[in-house]
């Protein structure tokens, strides 16, 4: 009889993976480039295995490392190469985890210089070689990794002008998403001049909603490079909203990944044999991945923007629809929805009375008071009724915004007393669900989430 238990089983097998990979990886050096490409595909499928934890018990640092030096003596393409680290960057990109120091090392340094080296040339210029590496570069990049001035311009112009690619085939498909997974991953940190990027940005979402030639993954990271743009140049407030109207699209792209994951929900009910089950599980990780991604953009598109829109309706809507899809297996996108609400509340662009009346606040107030509600997910819907009740408690000189502050006020309060909201709060649910913070200043926060 085995000595694991089930979870020291699941353990034991996760583990299996970074072996497999880093037993090809020392592999690479000897064998032929068709064998290589192969070992290297072999390792994104390990890699693909891989949770977070796994993938951080690898040292990237050495694996940065390894790989320039294979470069350096030859004994790995720079092709290879740069499908190895394509795969990497990927795999951090959906996962959002830190790729680790790849930007001070000296592989870093190597592929620069081969990229810059390219650029200078006129006649004979390798740009399909000059792509790729500027792909690795942004997509291997961490959020406080700093670029140089130069090489930003460079790469940007280069990539933007290749994500922009209109034609409508599988193949360049697969390379415009990669070009725009790499441009979505530069941080709002990075300055880049508007006229640099705007107006071909612009064109490429706007061929999209005409036309739908991106996948899903490519439209979210395009609208993802120009809202890290709008959290610190406002100015562009106006493009997004009402030219390009991002909560529409945002609304849009979310409805067609919920309806395929419903769909694939109900294949898997229907399969019989678990093999078939585990897979059509696996086939709807990208689809959750993407939703976590718009859900992040939402968020930092609440934090900035001003202007309200009848959009936002359908938007609430659609995220209290995402909320109930993913509840009972994607607790991360249930934090992330309550996060996206306490967003829309303290956001100047969002009406109460909307997140009324389209569910949000249902949503929280039902969450909270479930005695099995994990602690954080506990801690964002407190989180949503605090927000709330400060928002309810700024008092307006208009008579009728009073009015109607007040109507919006009791009937919060209505739905709190048929919940039995309070009652929970002071039970000893608060004190084990909260966090530390809140408990040691629960008096203050009380008062705030009563509505005294």
């Amino acid at each position: 009889m085995s000595s694991y238990n089930d979870e020291d089983e699941d353990e034991v097998q996760n583990s299996f993976y970074v072996e497999q990979f880093l037993t090809l990886f020392d592999e690479l050096g000897h064998c032929s480039e068709i064998e290589q490409k192969k070992k290297v595909e072999e390792m994104n499928e390990a890699m693909k295995e891989m949770n977070e934890e796994e993938f951080g018990t690898m040292d990237r640092k050495n694996l940065f490392e390894e790989v320039n030096k294979m470069i350096e003596e030859k004994k790995m393409t720079m092709k290879n190469s740069l499908l190895l680290l394509k795969y990497i960057g990927c795999f951090v990109n959906m996962k959002m985890i830190r790729s680790g120091c790849f930007i001070n090392s000296l592989l870093c340094q190597r592929l620069t210089k081969t990229a810059l080296k390219e650029e200078k040339k006129k006649k004979n210029r390798d740009e399909k070689l000059q792509i790729d590496i500027i792909e690795c570069y942004f997509l291997l990049l961490d959020n406080y990794d700093r670029i140089p001035k130069e090489l930003l311009t460079i790469y940007v112009k280069c990539i933007l002008k290749y994500a922009a690619n209109k034609e409508e085939n599988e193949e360049v498909q697969k390379d415009v998403e990669m070009a725009l997974l790499a441009l979505g991953n530069i941080g709002a940190n990075q300055k880049i001049e508007k006229g640099l990027y705007l107006n071909e940005i612009k064109e490429i979402i706007k061929y999209h909603q005409e036309h739908h030639n991106l996948t899903q993954l490519a439209c979210q990271s395009a609208w993802q490079f120009l809202i890290y743009r709008f959290q610190v140049d406002r100015n562009l407030e106006d493009a997004i909203v009402n030219e390009l109207h991002f909560v529409k699209e945002a609304t849009r792209e979310l409805e067609e990944l919920v309806r395929s994951l419903e769909w694939k929900r109900e294949e898997e009910e229907k399969e019989e044999k678990k093999e078939k089950k585990e897979k059509k599980e696996r086939s709807a990780e990208s689809e959750i991945m993407i939703i976590e991604r718009w859900l992040r953009s939402l968020d930092v598109y609440f934090f900035v923007c001003k202007y309200q829109t009848k959009e936002h309706e359908g938007l609430v809507e659609c995220v209290v629809r995402v909320f109930w899809a993913t509840r009972a297996c994607q607790g991360s996108i249930a934090r992330l929805c309550f996060q996206l609400f306490h967003a829309m509340i303290k956001s100047q662009a969002s009406q109460i009375d909307c997140l009324l009346d389209k569910g949000a606040i249902g949503v929280a107030l039902s969450e909270v008071v479930r005695s099995e509600v994990a602690k954080e997910e506990a801690s964002g819907c407190l989180y949503v009724f605090r927000g709330l009740a400060k928002r309810l408690s700024v008092k307006s000189e208009k008579e009728r915004e009073e009015a109607k502050r007040k109507e919006l006020k009791r009937k919060v309060i209505e739905m709190m007393e048929e919940e039995g909201y309070e009652d929970w709060l002071v039970s000893l649910c608060f004190i084990a669900f909260f966090n530390s913070y809140v408990f040691r200043n629960n008096r203050r926060i009380i008062k705030y989430l009563v509505f005294v």
